[in-house]
C-alpha cells in the first residue's frame, strides 16, 4: 500500500509540474494577436522570376491585392514566420559609434502590412511600407529586445547600421526608422531575441509566408487569395495552409502532450492505489469482525471505532506520501529541461498533490472503516 501510493506520488507530483508549466506557457505574449489570422506559404519559381526585382514586384502586388480584398483587414508577408524553429540571422555593425562586427540578431525581410496584419505594436518612429523599395534609401526597423541591447540607454531612431549574413551578401547601410515590441520567433519558451526587420523589396526572399487578418473565420477567405494569386500568376500554389491560433498552438503541442500523458498515467495510479487500499481496507475489517464486535460489545464508541480503522488504513499512506515526496524531489529533477519558469521542487505542487492523493486515500479507507461501526456484536460473535 505504502509503495502503491509513492509511486502515485511521483507520477501525481511529475503531471503537477507538467500542468503548471503548460499553463505558464500558454499565458506567454507571443507579441502578436493570432486571432483572425490566416498564414499561407508562398514560392516564385526562379525560372519566371530570375531577379530580385520581379521577386518584390510579384510579392507586392500580390499583398496589395489581398488587401483590397472585401473581409481582408490587412496583408503582408515575411519570410520566417514567428513561432518557427528555423532562423535567418547574422551580424551587424553600427556605423559612426563601434564598428565591430559582432553583435547577433536574427533578420526578416517583410512586406508592408505586415505589422499592421499581425498587429505587433509600434513603440517609436514608423513601420516598414510598401513605399520603401529597392529604388528608396535602405532602411530598417529593430525590435525592442534589440534597442535595449544595443542602444542601451540611447535612441536608435536614425542611427545607421550594416548587416552582414553568413550567405555573405555586401549590404549597403541602413537608417533605423522605427521600433516594433518584441515577438517570439522560434517557440514561446524562450526569449525573443533581437531581431532585425527590412523591406521586402530591398532583401528579396524567393519563398514567404503572407498573413492575411479577418474579423471572422480566417478560413473563410481562403478562396479569395487563390483566385488572387490565380490573376498574378496561374503556376503557382498556396501551400501549408494554417491559421494564427494554429501556429500558437504547435508552439505549446510538446508541453501539452507530456502534461496529457502524465497526467494520465497519474490518473491510473490513483485509481489503483485507491481500489488497493480499499480492497485492502475491506478485506482487514472483514478479518477483525469478531474483534471488532467484543470492542462495542465493552462499550467502545462507533467513533473510536471509525478512528482505529482510519488510522490502520493511513498509516501505509502517510508513509507513503513521505516516501513518495523524497523520490520526488529526486526524479523530478529529471524534468527540469521540459519546464517553463517552475522549478523541479515545487513546493506547492507537492504540497498540492499530497494533499489530493491523502483525500483520495482517505476516501478509500472511509467506506471500510464506516462500515466496521454497524458491525453487530452479536451477529459478529456467532460467526
Amino acid at each position: 500500500m505504502a509503495s502503491e501510493v509513492a509511486l502515485s506520488l511521483v507520477l501525481l507530483a511529475g503531471a503537477g509540474l507538467a500542468l503548471r508549466s503548460f499553463a505558464r506557457l500558454s499565458a506567454v505574449d507571443p507579441g502578436f494577436d493570432p486571432s483572425g489570422l490566416l498564414v499561407v506559404d508562398v514560392a516564385t519559381p526562379e525560372a519566371r522570376y530570375p531577379d530580385a526585382g520581379a521577386i518584390a514586384r510579384f510579392y507586392r502586388t500580390y499583398v496589395e491585392a489581398l488587401g483590397m480584398e472585401p473581409g481582408i483587414t490587412a496583408a503582408g508577408a515575411v519570410m520566417i514566420p514567428p513561432l518557427t524553429r528555423g532562423g535567418f540571422g547574422g551580424t551587424f555593425s553600427i556605423l559612426g559609434k563601434d564598428e565591430t562586427n559582432d553583435r547577433r540578431m536574427q533578420v526578416r525581410p517583410v512586406t508592408g502590412g505586415y505589422f499592421e496584419s499581425l498587429r505587433i505594436p509600434l513603440k517609436r518612429g514608423r513601420v516598414l511600407k510598401a513605399s520603401d523599395h529597392e529604388s528608396t534609401q535602405p532602411v530598417a526597423v529593430i525590435s525592442e529586445d534589440a534597442a535595449r541591447r544595443y542602444w542601451p540607454g540611447e535612441d536608435p531612431i536614425g542611427k545607421r547600421i550594416r548587416i552582414h549574413v553568413s550567405i555573405g551578401l555586401k549590404e549597403p547601410p541602413r537608417e533605423i526608422v522605427g521600433i516594433v515590441g518584441d515577438v517570439h520567433i522560434r517557440s514561446l519558451d524562450q526569449q525573443p531575441g533581437p531581431v532585425v526587420y527590412v523591406p521586402h523589396a530591398q532583401y528579396a526572399a524567393e519563398e514567404m509566408s503572407v498573413f492575411v487578418r479577418t474579423p471572422g473565420d480566417p478560413m473563410m477567405v481562403l478562396p479569395a487569395l487563390k483566385v488572387r494569386l490565380a490573376q498574378i500568376d496561374r503556376e503557382i500554389a498556396l501551400t501549408r495552409v494554417r491559421t494564427g491560433d494554429q501556429i500558437v498552438g504547435a508552439a505549446v503541442a510538446q508541453p501539452r502532450f507530456r502534461m496529457v500523458l502524465l497526467g494520465l498515467f497519474a490518473g491510473i495510479a490513483v485509481v489503483l492505489a485507491a481500489v488497493g487500499l480499499y480492497g485492502v481496507m475491506a478485506f482487514a475489517v472483514g478479518q477483525r469482525r469478531s474483534e471488532l464486535g467484543l470492542r462495542m460489545a465493552l462499550g467502545v464508541d462507533a467513533r473510536d471505532v471509525l478512528r482505529l480503522v482510519l488510522r490502520q488504513g493511513l498509516t501505509p499512506v502517510v508513509a507513503g506520501v513521505i516516501v513518495g515526496l523524497l523520490a520526488s524531489a529526486a526524479l523530478t529533477r529529471v524534468m527540469t529541461g521540459l519546464l517553463y519558469e517552475i522549478q523541479p521542487f515545487d513546493p506547492l505542487t507537492l504540497v498540492a498533490v499530497s494533499l489530493l492523493l491523502t483525500l483520495v486515500a482517505t476516501a478509500a479507507c472511509y467506506v471500510p472503516a464506516r462500515r466496521a461501526t454497524r458491525i453487530d456484536p452479536l451477529a459478529a460473535f456467532r460467526r
